[in-house]
């Protein structure tokens, strides 16, 4: 919706050790530095939090007028 994307490519790998999922589109982008800090939604905090409990890492990349890649990487765990 903000972005403004007209084509959106979502990637889920599942490997031995871990679980990738790449979300990219072509929308207006924007400076991940410098994302204002939104009071009606979680957005990227609200990911990298989510993430982050699962024990992952997650990378944003992005530029104004060049689109988003997000990319959640989780580990799997035995039980």
């Amino acid at each position: 919706k903000h972005a403004q994307a007209k084509k959106i490519e979502l990637n889920l790998d599942f490997g031995r050790d871990e679980i990738r999922l790449s979300v990219t589109d072509d929308g207006c982008g924007f400076a991940p530095e410098q994302s204002p800090l939104r009071t009606d939604s979680f957005g990227i905090i609200g990911m990298k939090e989510r993430v982050q409990q699962l024990r992952g890492q997650l990378l944003v990349q992005s530029s104004l007028g060049a689109g988003t890649q997000i990319l959640a990487t989780v580990p799997i765990s035995g039980t």
